[in-house]
């Protein structure tokens, strides 16, 4: 977070530190600015997620515009609640409108962006508030307190967008070749990965078959999980997906990144740079994309026990006890927790999305 004064007005921008504590830590920080600061005139909070969970995952029967709108008004709401809190003079959504041009990820521009914006969340969760939220689109200007150039949000169409941005569409779907030597490499890193977690991974109490796919590779890499015994093995690609528990499919560049370099991983677990495409709902329910993404990454030492310094039975009977008395907030990445399958969706809304689907492709 940032906060800037002139000791006339101040300017809080909480990108999206906020978003994802808990209710009683947003309120213990919110008390804190306004107690230091006392009256905010400008408060820019983000309303979006970097991540992208959970539209980069796939599930048989999920309905992706479905998921993606229920992740979206939980976030808004969210956006809603700090604003009020804040009770800013002027209150700002902003930095989630980067769009996505990835062939498997461009449909969830318009469910996420045009469903229900924070704005006018805010309004309907806070009629009588006196902050003034404004749905800001570059080139909004305020001068001295006073909006001299209101520019606002236009939903996104994805019309507009293969017509206006055909040339980084297709950029955005080219990858570089891999060759089967170059995949070994990164076989190497992710085998010493699952030596190095082992007693992490262990705990994990599901066997898995996940197929590591890199787009225009020569080769995949498959991990699979037996008890406690685990393998890394090369596959040529075209590589047949039927029979794997998870297939995680990303670019050659940036699976290495995240392999080599410290920060690379948030390519692929905090953005959208892979698809994981499960073969099952029950495959998806274990949230088995952590275990991948705990060895996707640049690491020198294991992580530790997710069971911290006690035994399991006891970690598990304390976190059903925190869960029923609300005070765990573990469901913000569980992957169930957000999705929304078609047999849970009205047949005319299954039809309505099914229309637009037709009319996008």
């Amino acid at each position: 977070m940032l906060v800037l004064s002139d000791g006339k007005e101040v300017l809080v921008n909480a990108n999206d530190a906020l978003l994802p504590v808990p209710e009683a830590l947003q309120k213990r920080i919110i008390d804190d600015l306004r107690r230091r600061y006392g009256k905010i005139g400008y408060a820019f909070i983000g309303y979006g997620i970097a991540s992208g969970f959970p539209n980069c995952h796939f599930v048989p029967g999920k309905n992706n515009a479905k998921s993606a709108e229920k992740r979206q008004r939980h976030f808004n709401g969210v956006w809603s609640s700090l604003m009020a809190g804040i009770n800013p003079k002027y209150g700002l959504p902003f930095a989630a409108d980067v769009v996505l041009l990835d062939e498997n990820l461009i449909w969830a521009n318009e469910p996420v962006r045009n469903r229900e914006r924070p704005t006018d969340r805010f309004r309907l969760d806070h009629p009588e508030s006196s902050t003034q939220v404004v749905d800001i689109a570059p080139g909004f200007t305020v001068i001295d307190g006073r909006i001299t150039k209101e520019v606002v949000f236009e939903p996104v169409h994805l019309e507009t967008l293969r017509a206006e941005m055909a040339a980084e569409i297709r950029k955005a779907n080219e990858a570089r070749a891999a060759s089967v030597p170059q995949v070994q490499e990164l076989a190497a890193l992710i085998e010493h990965n699952v030596q190095l977690c082992q007693a992490y991974l262990t705990e994990f109490e599901h066997d898995y078959n996940i197929l590591i796919r890199l787009k225009n590779a020569a080769a995949a890499i498959v991990l699979t999980k037996t008890g406690d015994w685990f393998n890394v093995a090369i596959r040529q690609e075209p590589a047949d997906t039927e029979g794997y528990d998870l297939v995680f499919t990303t670019r050659f560049s940036y699976l290495r990144r995240a392999l080599q370099t410290q920060w690379g991983y948030e390519v692929i677990t905090v953005g959208s740079g892979g698809t994981w495409q499960y073969g099952t709902r029950q495959a998806a329910a274990t949230n088995m994309y952590q275990e991948l993404a705990a060895i996707l990454r640049k690491r020198d030492v294991a992580p530790p026990s997710r069971y911290g310094d006690q035994p399991r039975w006891l970690y598990e009977v304390k976190s059903r006890i925190k869960r029923g008395l609300g005070k765990q907030n573990d469901t913000l990445y569980d992957l169930l927790t957000w999705t929304v399958f078609d047999d849970e969706v009205a047949p005319g809304h299954r039809a309505a999305d099914a229309n637009r689907a037709i009319g996008r492709r």
